[in-house]
């Protein structure tokens, strides 16, 4: 698995305790922006994608803009997209056809209503074709704990939380 971090490891016992304002969080951010990371991350699935016929991706808060990038460039099969950090509406409008599945939480800093719902019109709405018998899309809720919809390939769920 290739190092996105360049080596850097944030200090574990002040991540766990949250002391967030003791973290260099604004230079870490800055050594990991997207225009730095986004190339070795998209060199790394063509090279992936040389070898093995199928490939997927999965990723989480600062993972999840590069599991979009992926998809959008086709370079993987399919998508797990979580509690997503750094999304922008140009990823999602850029989106291309790969399987895909976010998994957020009801609330989420990152990932804002706003967005969420931006994702769940775009994505759906491009999957949507005449006559394709794969176009139903369904609402399930299991223990009233989740709330998921699909259409072609598409998934969204919304983690409901205190429900």
């Amino acid at each position: 698995m290739p190092d996105f971090f360049g080596r850097e490891v944030l200090d574990r016992e002040k991540v766990l305790a949250g002391k967030w304002a003791e973290l260099d969080m604004e230079g870490f951010q800055a050594r990991n922006a997207r225009a730095i990371r986004e190339p070795e991350i998209l060199a790394a699935a063509r090279e992936l994608r040389e070898k093995y016929a199928k490939l997927g991706a999965v990723g989480y808060c600062f993972g999840g803009w590069a599991v979009l990038r992926l998809g959008a460039e086709k370079l993987v099969d399919c998508v797990v997209c979580a509690h997503p950090s750094w999304v922008t509406k140009d990823d999602i409008d850029n989106y291309s056809t790969v399987p895909l599945q976010f998994l957020c939480p009801e609330v989420d800093s990152q990932f804002s209503d706003d967005l969420k719902f931006h994702a769940f019109q775009k994505l759906v709405s491009r999957r949507i074709a005449p006559g394709d018998s794969d176009n139903d899309c369904f609402r399930s809720w299991v223990g009233k704990a989740k709330m998921g919809y699909r259409l072609s390939g598409f998934i969204f769920r919304v983690w409901r939380m205190g429900v």
